[in-house]
């Protein structure tokens, strides 16, 4: 018996050696898998730092993008000084939106990133450099110091334009005289189709009367316009909708932007001082820009569709309809009614330039039973054909990370 025990003498130190290669697996194993956590976290860090670079590089051409109508400049020449038009290789030459590209480069936190500038030729008759929807496509790709890279696309396009209101009367209140006659007539910054109900349209509201001196819109609504007309003037806002906007629009300038943009026989139109009380100016599909040089009398069955410009004052009578929008270079008065059941209305927004001189007339008369009603519809179709005459800001419509 006690040999037997003497020869079972080993057993325990076989166990210890056993439970130590088994606890030195684990160790190991532990140690192989938390390093592998760390390089995945490390990748997973390096992924997200070189997408936000990506995403750093969409942000920097987005700013670099000046105000404008559409993206054409892009095409022309070499493209725009901030985006050199470029091949894959690198290599600088003329702008055609296929071999070369304008290319906008730069690095954040050790990353480099390089956004390329395409057109979105899905829509009809566009092609590489000619943009017709206003939209163009940004491809960012950032590569990390040690070589891998992250790639994100983005559709850039226009902010639309709006008007301040569905009347914009800038100016110092010294210098602004309104006038608001009866019960009948309306002036609404609530979007509305032509010919529908007022509030027809999709767009948000806008002021109804939008001033660019908080000195005007308090004349207007503690004097000009009584308390028994505040529901004739609704939109955006308080009752009645008349606002100061931080929006500030040269009117004289758009109007030169337009009329230079016209053809004239072709999409415009130049004619003299005078009454009009019939004809077409314009329509939906051929929209046009009407540009009187001098004062002018709108009324009967004449219509229109576009822009129209009048140098001096303007009166608005009967049945004259305008879709789009107005520009009255002088004093405005929509008197609506001229004897009949018919009422001179616009469809878009009117315009006025700021009066810079005090005198006895008024900048702004409205009576009878014309109205002035903001339509995003009308002036969508004017701004469509003439961009260049609008400067707006790029946005990012879309995003997505490529794999």
């Amino acid at each position: 018996m006690k040999t037997i025990l003497r020869n079972e003498r080993g057993f325990t130190l076989a166990i210890v050696l056993m439970m130590m290669v088994i606890l030195l697996s684990i160790s190991g194993a532990g140690l192989l898998f938390s390093s592998l956590n760390l390089k995945a976290s490390a990748n997973l860090k390096g992924g997200t730092v070189a997408l936000q670079a990506a995403d750093a590089g969409i942000q920097h051409a987005l700013a670099a993008i000046p105000p404008g109508g559409d993206f054409d400049s892009f095409w022309t020449g070499t493209g725009l000084a901030n985006f050199p038009c470029k091949n894959s290789s690198g290599t600088t030459g003329t702008c055609n939106g296929t071999t070369y590209k304008p290319t906008l480069t730069g690095s954040i936190n050790g990353y480099s990133y390089t956004a390329v500038v395409e057109n979105d030729t899905t829509v009809v008759n566009e092609t590489a450099t000619n943009d017709i929807n206003k939209t163009v496509i940004f491809t960012s790709t950032a590569t990390s110091p040690s070589g891998s890279n992250r790639k994100v696309r983005a559709y850039i396009g226009r902010f639309p334009w709006i008007p301040p209101g569905a009347i914009y009367l800038p100016g110092n209140p010294n210098y602004i005289e309104t006038r608001f006659n009866g019960n009948s007539f309306g002036i609404s910054g609530r979007d509305s189709n032509p010919g529908q109900a007022d509030g027809s349209g999709s767009a948000s509201p806008i002021a109804g009367i939008a001033t660019t001196y908080s000195g005007t819109t308090t004349e207007i609504v503690g004097g000009s316009l009584t308390s028994t007309q505040y529901g004739q003037v609704t939109g955006q806002g308080s009752n009645p909708s008349v606002s100061t906007s931080s929006t500030i629009l040269d009117v004289y300038q758009l109007a030169q932007n337009l009329i230079a943009l016209g053809v004239e026989g072709v999409d415009k139109q130049t004619l003299d001082h005078g009454n009009y009380s019939s004809g077409i100016w314009g329509t939906t599909l051929l929209p046009k820009i009407t540009h009187i040089t001098g004062d002018a009398t709108m009324t009967g069955s004449l219509t229109g569709w576009g822009v129209l410009i009048i140098d001096g004052d303007m009166k608005l009578r009967g049945g004259f309809t305008f879709n789009g929008l107005v520009i009255c270079l002088g004093d405005a008065d929509i008197n609506g009614s001229n004897g009949g059941g018919d009422v001179a209305k616009v469809w878009g927004t009117l315009l006025i330039k700021e009066s810079t001189s005090s005198d006895s007339s008024d900048e702004l008369r409205v009576a009878g039973g014309g109205s002035v009603d903001y339509s995003s519809l009308t002036l969508k179709t004017v701004t469509d054909k003439w961009p260049n005459a609008f400067s707006t800001k790029a946005r990012i419509i879309a995003w997505n990370e490529m794999m």
